[in-house]
């Protein structure tokens, strides 16, 4: 049905893509900047700190412990 409705008003379909384009660099733009303030945020950490939030971002997730525990410890 929405390829039909899209073949019978082209400009919509055309409209939808520009919008879906802008929405996607939107969210690029977004995730770009929650990586620069996450590295400025970790950057200036102590070990120790480094430390406990690893260890609690392992705990709270179960496949990502697993994973960790497979390719960095050995078991």
């Amino acid at each position: 049905m929405v390829a039909l409705y899209f073949a019978i008003f082209p400009e919509k379909a055309k409209q939808f893509m520009k919008e879906i384009v802008e929405h996607n660099k939107k969210v690029e733009e977004y995730e770009q900047e929650l990586e620069i303030k996450m590295q400025k945020y970790i950057k200036p950490m102590s070990k120790k700190e480094l430390e406990e939030a690893l260890l609690e971002c392992l705990y709270q997730v179960d496949w990502l412990y697993n994973n960790f525990i497979r390719d960095r410890v050995g078991y």
